[in-house]
């Protein structure tokens, strides 16, 4: 583990606190990723001094006191806003996601026993060094997540504590603690009580990690509190020449192949789901799935809008569902594709029809060529700014109107026009469609 160097700024706000009187250590994440050798995202800071105290302390600085109530107070420094929070003890989790009240206190010690996991309990400055109680140290190096205290205690007081122990567990590809697992699957349907919106911003960031496909196997049960709708997938044999996996491991297989995005991610995971409700036994007596990608695109969208996943996200990951089977193999799709994704969205779609490829039956796999070729159908279409909106018409409604085209009249026009266009039956130059409207006119 690395030596832990602090920013000039924190430095300064831990002494104008020790220079007072006061203890002050960083505490939490910044500590861990530290010792990680991992640059911290922000820096946290916990002090013996209540929130007056601090405000004396801080009186030359902008204080932001939004906190407060929590024992809580921002102090912004260059540009960045640092938490100063006072030693404290939460008392009972009635609604198992906050504390009904906190008490404050002098002991450090009681503040760090409250905390989630021992990777998270730890406290350093420079003149006391490492304040480590709970073998957090010992745990990173061992790459382990472990509850502070007793597991199922920590689980109920914050149901949340859940998923994050496999979102800090996916991320730095460490393994849950026997005990701190049992109970974590023993709690999990306390999930109901963490709101919908946080239980997605933490499971996004396990599947974007680099390891997801593991951890979503491994905790499937604990996931299927949320998205029950996986359940259908498990063990589910797909009976076909073109997939040796069943269905559930071809889907984290495709997770694994994906880019690490987030509307991808959600993508592979969710866009098979379809396959469970359109099967059907061919003459050949194998199981095919026709339509499956409109059904499995259909579920996305009830599944996301439960998630309250953001309107844009969604229709992101809608269009992957709905189009990770459609064929790339001319410029005019491309141009279709264009027409519900932009260029940079067509380009993961490519990579999500690589992995889907890649996670079925080896002696399938279409080979390179074929992604390259699409990638290079789309570049063709990019580079030579080829029409495929109606606004990229070399005419508009003016020159239609000079035909006799008005209202309604206009835009169908216009419409059977990009379609000539897109299919290259005509060119995109105003004096091509300009004759093309006359011959038509006459």
């Amino acid at each position: 583990m690395k030596k832990i160097i602090l920013p000039e700024d924190v430095k300064r706000l831990l002494n104008e606190l020790t220079s007072n009187g006061f203890e002050a250590f960083i505490v939490g994440g910044c500590v861990r990723d530290s010792l990680m050798g991992n640059k911290p995202h922000d820096y946290d800071i916990t002090t013996n001094a209540s929130v007056d105290q601090m405000k004396e302390c801080f009186r030359n600085y902008r204080l932001i006191e939004t906190g407060v109530k929590h024992g809580t107070l921002t102090v912004a420094l260059n540009h960045n806003n640092y938490e100063i929070t006072t030693y404290r003890i939460d008392s009972e989790y009635e609604d198992h996601r906050h504390p009904d009240s906190v008490t404050f206190t002098a002991d450090l010690k009681e503040d760090l026993a409250r905390r989630d996991f021992t990777v998270n309990a730890m406290a350093y400055n420079e003149e006391s060094g490492l304040i480590d109680l709970y073998d957090g140290q010992k745990d990173l190096k061992a790459g382990i997540i472990r509850c502070v205290g007793d597991p199922e205690k920590r689980f109920e007081e914050d149901a949340l504590r859940i998923l994050r122990a496999l979102r800090f567990a996916s991320r730095f590809s460490f393994t849950i603690e026997e005990n701190t697992e049992k109970a974590l699957f023993e709690k999990a349907p306390l999930l109901s009580y963490v709101s919908i919106e946080r239980i997605q911003n933490e499971f996004t960031e396990i599947l974007l990690s680099e390891n997801a496909d593991h951890y979503l196997d491994r905790y499937i049960d604990v996931i299927c509190v949320f998205l029950p709708e996986l359940e259908i997938m498990l063990n589910f044999d797909q009976n076909n020449i073109h997939h040796n996996l069943d269905l559930w491991h071809h889907t984290l297989s495709v997770v694994r192949h994906c880019n690490p995005d987030k509307a991808l991610r959600w993508a592979a995971l969710l866009h098979d789901l379809g396959k469970y409700y359109t099967v059907n036994i061919g003459s050949d007596n194998q199981y095919h799935f026709f339509n499956h990608p409109e059904v499995s695109a259909k579920k996305t969208l009830y599944i996301l809008k439960r998630m309250k996943m953001d309107t844009r996200t969604t229709n992101e990951i809608y269009y992957y569902v709905l189009y990770h089977d459609y064929p790339i193999t001319s410029k005019r799709t491309v141009k279709r594709l264009l027409n519900c994704m932009d260029y940079d969205h067509l380009y993961q779609l490519v990579n999500l029809k690589l992995a889907d490829n890649l996670s079925q039956s080896p002696q399938f796999f279409r080979g390179e060529k074929y992604f390259t070729d699409m990638i290079n159908l789309i570049n063709e279409v990019r580079d030579n700014n080829e029409a495929y909106r109606v606004t990229d018409l070399a005419v508009n409604g003016q020159d239609l109107m000079e035909f006799g085209y008005r209202g309604q009249e206009i835009g169908n026009k216009l419409t059977e026009l990009l379609e000539l266009v897109v299919n290259e039956e005509i060119t995109n130059d105003r004096e091509t469609l300009m004759w093309y409207l006359s011959s038509i006119s006459d």
